[in-house]
């Protein structure tokens, strides 16, 4: 009965700390999640009409994209740039940190800025904002797409 017993207590050790691992995980991936909301939040304040005063957060994007050192760029929808490049690379990014797809618009529109940012504003107003990350990049290339 002695061995069975200690079996059972090193089973039962085995579990809590898989089970304390699986919980600090859920808590770092939460935290993440936060950090990310209030990013977005800080940045969708910064460029709306009403005044926003600086607040010194930490960039969680930046931490959040240190796994493989590329921060996503912002998009102005200058003739500089080009839509469908910024598309590609910021879906390599989003694939790789497995952002989910009810995720990816608004993390886009976070990284919009000047005429993009002004086109996406225009949807909202008009209640045509995308509600599919496939839809997003459709509307998204329309008017802003450069011919080659």
């Amino acid at each position: 009965m002695r061995i069975e017993g200690a079996n059972l207590g090193n089973l039962l050790e085995r579990v809590i700390q898989m089970n304390m691992i699986i919980i600090e995980e859920m808590h770092e991936q939460r935290q993440q999640i936060t950090e990310q909301q209030a990013l977005i939040s800080l940045h969708l304040s910064a460029h709306s009409s009403t005044t926003v005063s600086a607040v010194a957060l930490p960039d969680p994007l930046s931490r959040s994209f240190n796994k493989i050192n590329v921060k996503p760029k912002e998009y102005n929808g200058t003739n500089e740039e080009n839509v469908v490049t910024w598309l590609t690379a910021l879906e390599e990014i989003m694939a790789n940190q497995l952002i989910h797809d009810d995720d990816r618009i608004s993390l886009a529109v976070s990284l919009l800025g000047g005429t993009a940012l002004q086109w996406f504003v225009n949807l909202k107003l008009k209640n045509q904002r995308p509600s599919s990350w496939n839809e997003f990049k459709e509307k998204v290339r329309w008017p802003l797409e450069k011919p080659c």
